[in-house]
């Protein structure tokens, strides 16, 4: 499927801090926005909201 779109899991917390190894606390995001979480100028806010969305979906019934 070579230029297809695709998602990379992200962890909201790393693993390898410490984080949990739990869906609850990992993300569908695109590459780009992947290394710009990890690598990039303003990845903890893109991180944070992240967070964000992923708990509101949790706390939405049937979403």
């Amino acid at each position: 499927m070579q230029g297809e779109p695709y998602l990379e899991p992200h962890h909201t917390r790393r693993v390898s801090d410490g984080g949990p190894d739990d869906p609850r606390f990992v993300g569908a995001v695109c590459p780009s926005c992947h290394r710009e979480i990890h690598h990039g100028l303003h990845g903890q806010a893109k991180n944070d909201a992240l967070i964000k969305a992923i708990w509101q979906k949790e706390a939405t019934p049937g979403v």
